[in-house]
């Protein structure tokens, strides 16, 4: 039997068959199945990743607010500090202050107390040495304090420089697990809304559009959703506002103001949580601050930075005869004294006078160590004598001890 000239025509275009049907919908619902458990794990790796990020923001947030204060703290110390003691008033100031509200006649003040001898002279002298006592003790008192807060603040920075560095890194952690998931960044940011916030209440208009949608939409099988609301919005137009019965607004406005009383209601109840939340998130702050203040001393001690206060800055015999009061007894000899804190001991308030009256305690030890460097190791060895010596109580001290 001879074969046909022409080539078969293509089934292709023959009418689909119900196998070819089912077939075709199978391929097709295992592709989208495919594409549904794709789109989920990349979700699941997006939400991880957001977490990740989410978290370390929460940590970068309380240790910027904490940081911010102790900046804020250092600031309001450029001003006069109020728990400063009062300047030292001198004999000329007492007998300006006695003898000032008499001098009606104007007289010059200061050749009144060149003129003002003997007797009369030594009553103010003698009051400036006792005002001049009173200040030596409280400011003493009050460098002190001052040095120690110094101090906390010094170490302060030092451990918020660390915990900036670890951040740091962990921000760069968090960021390359999410660019490995998100690689279109042109998506827009949410924000996200409270879920424990009142839902907000209804209008008068929404409660109607609420009842009649369904209504209105069976009536016009054709129309879309847009078109649905724009007939909505018609036939609200024709109620007559406050008017009871079908033609009137009056059900609807009664509706909304009650949905109103609800949501007021709700809302000053989110509002105290709110505060509530607030204030314990001042006192988690504050209670991290301490923290942060051992840990930050605990760094400072390692990385061995020491602003030399009053107390180091004497010897131990030298302590207890000056402030003759009965200590705990120690855990062990205190440790001996360096050179150069020997130097200082010796030579700041020597520093301190030559300065400006406002000068810092910091701006002080500054010169002072300038001047401890610009001295040969001659010059040295006074101070190195005496660390020697202070080395052997020291050790004498601990022998005794064993």
């Amino acid at each position: 039997m001879p074969l046909p000239s022409q080539p078969l025509k293509s089934l292709s275009n023959l009418p689909p068959t119900p196998g070819r049907q089912v077939k075709h919908l199978k391929t097709e619902l295992e592709k989208k199945e495919s594409e549904n458990e794709a789109l989920k794990s990349s979700v699941a790796e997006l939400t991880k990743a957001l977490e990740s990020i989410k978290f370390v923001q929460d940590k970068a947030a309380t240790s910027v607010i904490t940081a911010t204060n102790n900046e804020e703290n250092k600031k309001k110390k450029k001003k006069r500090d109020e728990h400063a003691p009062t300047p030292a008033v001198t004999a000329y100031r007492f007998f300006v202050k006695d003898v000032g509200s008499e001098n009606t006649s104007g007289e010059d003040m200061r050749r009144m107390w060149k003129e003002c001898q003997g007797d009369a002279r030594k009553k103010y002298v003698e009051m400036a040495a006792e005002d001049k006592q009173r200040f030596d003790k409280e400011n003493e008192v009050y460098m002190r304090q001052v040095s120690e807060k110094e101090q906390e603040e010094k170490a302060l920075e030092l451990y918020y420089e660390k915990q900036k560095q670890e951040l740091a890194m962990q921000f760069y952690e968090a960021h390359v697990q999410a660019q490995a998931v998100v690689k279109d960044d042109k998506q827009k940011k949410k924000k996200v809304k409270d879920p424990n916030a009142p839902k907000g209440s209804k209008s008068a208009y929404m409660f109607f559009c609420q009842e009649k949608r369904e209504e209105f939409t069976k009536k016009n099988p054709g129309k879309g959703p847009a078109e649905v609301t724009k007939i909505l919005g018609e036939e609200w137009n024709k109620l007559e506002k406050g008017k009871r019965g079908k033609k009137g607004t009056k059900k609807y406005d009664d509706l909304a103001a009650k949905d109103k009383i609800r949501y007021d209601s709700e809302k000053e109840v989110y509002e105290a949580q709110k505060e509530e939340e607030q204030q314990k998130m001042v006192e988690e702050r504050e209670t991290q601050l301490v923290k942060d203040k051992e840990e930050a001393m605990k760094l400072l001690k390692e990385t061995e930075i020491n602003i030399p206060t009053v107390e180091e800055t004497e010897t131990s015999a030298h302590d207890e005869k000056k402030q003759g009061k009965k200590k705990t007894k120690p855990s062990g000899p205190k440790k001996p004294s360096t050179a150069y804190i020997f130097f200082v001991a010796e030579n700041r308030e020597k520093v301190r006078q030559t300065l400006q009256e406002k000068a810092t305690l910091q701006e002080i030890m500054g010169e002072v160590g300038r001047q401890w460097r610009m001295l040969s190791d001659e010059d040295k060895k006074p101070y190195t004598e005496k660390a020697s010596k202070d080395k052997e109580r020291y050790q004498q001290e601990l022998e005794a001890l064993k």
